[in-house]
């Protein structure tokens, strides 16, 4: 008859457990962290780029250990995403500086930039604008969650190595 012994060193094995239980929760963050870092990047990819302000404004912010929160942080950015349906007038100053940015000059020699920024401000109230999705198109691909599973689970490895186990 074949035996064998198994000689288990619990101390040692409660030390890596209890230091694997310590770093988890950093790793799993760093993981989220670098997740949400990449997803913003995915979403300011497709941001619109006439005005630098939005896209400038998407960035992830730490909520709490283990949980990031990405996405444009400027007042407009859901106008931009869904569109608008008119009725309400844009800031003529914003209009202005996407006049400027665009490098769009008046037809009408008559005109000048305030004149054309009023003239497309209240074509935009009185029509609206038309939805340009950047966010949505991201969270539909699936990209945050598989690539937030492919982080977690190296950050899961790294942990088991870590702890020596």
């Amino acid at each position: 008859m074949t035996s064998f012994v198994v000689d288990v060193n619990t101390r040692k094995l409660v030390k890596a457990l209890d230091k694997g239980i310590k770093n988890m929760p950093v790793n799993i963050d760093h993981a989220v962290q670098r997740a949400a870092i990449e997803t913003g990047r995915k979403i300011a990819d497709n941001a619109p780029k006439s005005l630098s302000t939005l896209w400038a404004s998407i960035k992830s912010d730490r909520v709490k250990l283990m949980q990031w929160r990405v996405g444009p942080h400027v007042d407009y950015a859901e106008a931009v995403e869904l569109g608008t349906s008119g009725g309400g007038f844009p800031p003529l100053r914003a209009i202005l500086t996407w006049i400027t940015a665009k490098g769009i000059s008046p037809r009408n020699p008559n005109f000048d930039l305030s004149d054309l920024a009023w003239v497309i401000r209240r074509k935009i109230g009185l029509r609206g604008s038309k939805a340009q999705p950047f966010v949505q198109p991201v969270v539909a691909s699936g990209f945050a969650q598989k690539r937030l599973k492919q982080l977690v689970e190296a950050a899961a490895q790294k942990t088991v190595t870590e702890a020596g186990l």
